[in-house]
């Protein structure tokens, strides 16, 4: 059997497998722990730090490794953990979910409700981007921000450099916070 939109399924398959793992104490325990692995917490900290449903908990993490490691060390570590995650987001909106949605609304007789009226337009051509970055930049999860890059098919050279700059720059402030607040 062949599923007819299967990477809309394996998108909401990841959301329930990341909501139900936020439940779990001890996969919350192991997120809080990540400061104490050093470094190679600070690089899964920042894989997290991407997602919707883990970036509260990344965030939190960085805050207190700031009392811990050189804060410069652990952001450039931390974004490029983040930076990893958005190059997979990416790819998977770009490659896969994109065609899928536009399908979705094609066969359903739902292309007029498509967004893409408003994305196209040439007011959003090129505020789409600086909205982007700016989402990767602030603690926001970075999936909105790069989804906005996977739909404009943005050179995925251009953005692996623009993805850890900006999560780099954000981590940064987070662990001076932490460091500061001691």
């Amino acid at each position: 059997m062949r599923l007819k939109y299967p990477n809309l399924l394996f998108a909401a398959l990841g959301i329930l497998v990341a909501v139900i793992l936020t439940q779990i104490d001890a996969f919350a325990a192991l997120i809080h722990r990540l400061g104490a692995y050093g470094y190679i917490g600070a690089f899964f900290a920042g894989i997290f730090f991407s997602s919707t449903f883990t970036v509260a908990i990344a965030t939190v993490t960085f805050f207190y490794i700031g009392e811990t490691m050189h804060p410069l060390l652990a952001a450039l570590v931390g974004g490029a953990g983040t930076m990893c995650a958005d190059l997979f987001l990416f790819r998977f909106f770009r490659d896969n979910l994109f065609s899928e949605i536009q399908l979705f609304f094609v066969e359903h007789h739902l292309s007029h409700l498509h967004p893409k009226n408003v994305l196209r337009s040439k007011a959003f051509l090129w505020l789409g981007p600086v909205i982007g970055s700016l989402i990767i930049l602030s603690p926001l999860p970075d999936e909105f921000g790069i989804a906005i890059f996977s739909y404009y098919h943005y050179n995925v050279h251009k953005l692996i450099p623009l993805s850890f700059l900006l999560n780099t720059i954000g981590i940064y402030l987070i662990v001076v916070i932490g460091a500061l607040t001691e």
